[in-house]
């Protein structure tokens, strides 16, 4: 009889702490985040929302991000966020990108940590190239020194070269316009 109780107490003791280490260690807050990307370009912000959500146990968590590419922040509002348990809590990120920031897709880890325990949550950002429409400034001189008879004709030229390319945003080469693919890059442009 003394046998079967100790084993029964055994295996019971064995469960608790077999429960207590998969809630402390795999289950007990999970992070996510919604959009899990963004396409920004430079000079311009955008925001995502990060959820925590607690299962069994009321962590206060620090935000932060890992992989961030040159002159690019980003910012949490609140910084450290406290779900409660069996509850989620949101911040909100903001990207900053800057105008010198290089063009590129970026894999970004998002990053919640109490000095014990970390989790994280993949985040892509995608940067685009500054594309500046081609000018038409040095033309203008041009038209005035040849005359009205020729000027007609270089500023029809002008207008359609305008109206009919456009910039890969990857590789920066001029491209028909509607095109689907860059032929310099093969990226896929739509």
């Amino acid at each position: 009889m003394r046998f079967r109780i100790l084993l029964a107490s055994t295996l019971a003791l064995t469960f608790l702490m077999l429960t207590h280490s998969a809630l402390a260690w795999g289950t007990d807050v999970a992070i996510s985040v919604s959009p899990n990307s963004q396409t920004i370009s430079p000079g311009q912000s955008k925001s995502a929302i990060v959820t925590a959500t607690s299962i069994g146990f009321n962590w206060t968590l620090a935000l932060n991000v890992a992989g961030l590419p040159q002159d690019v922040t980003v910012t949490f509002t609140p910084q450290t966020i406290q779900p409660p348990m069996g509850s989620t809590t949101n911040s909100t990120m903001t990207i900053n990108v800057g105008a010198s920031a290089p063009p590129g897709t970026y894999p970004l880890t998002i990053v919640a940590y109490n000095g014990t325990m970390t989790r994280s949550t993949p985040f892509v950002l995608v940067i685009l190239v500054e594309v500046s429409p081609p000018s038409s400034v040095g033309f203008a001189f041009v038209i005035i020194a040849i005359g009205a008879g020729a000027a007609a004709a270089l500023a029809g030229f002008v207008v359609a070269l305008g109206q009919g390319s456009n910039y890969c945003r990857f590789c920066r080469s001029q491209i028909p316009r509607n095109s689907r693919f860059c032929q310099s890059c093969g990226r896929r442009l739509t």
